[in-house]
């Protein structure tokens, strides 16, 4: 268990040298989502209403406010990879389910769905 200092210490090290590099909040919040940390700030599991009856499994990367949702539409079977696009927020509904149990079901290009819808 850290002191709160030393999370303190840790927090600043980490702003004022890693965390200026462009890819690293991505991989940080990449590797917080798969390892089920509760405080993943991007990548959270949701469906986006396609309009016509259709809904696709996506990642909301950021809230942009009253901008909408920074939205990655993932291509199974790589999950991490596909167009990214802002969306209003009424077409997005968030799924119970972790970076990693999403993570599977693109991997199996979709089976598994189901159980995500379920819950």
């Amino acid at each position: 268990m850290k002191s709160k200092a030393a999370k303190g210490l840790g927090n600043w090290i980490e702003e004022k040298t890693i965390a200026k590099l462009p890819i690293y909040r991505f991989v940080k919040d990449l590797v917080s989502g798969l390892v089920g940390a509760e405080k993943a700030a991007s990548f959270k599991p949701a469906l986006f209403d396609a309009g016509n009856g259709q809904r696709e499994i996506v990642y909301v990367v950021e809230d942009l406010g009253n901008e909408g949702l920074t939205v990655l539409f993932p291509h199974a079977p790589t999950g991490f990879a596909g167009p990214v696009k802002i969306v209003p927020k009424a077409r997005i509904a968030p799924l119970d389910a972790s970076l990693g149990d999403m993570s599977l079901v693109l991997s199996h290009m979709g089976l598994g769905a189901g159980r995500l819808l379920k819950r």
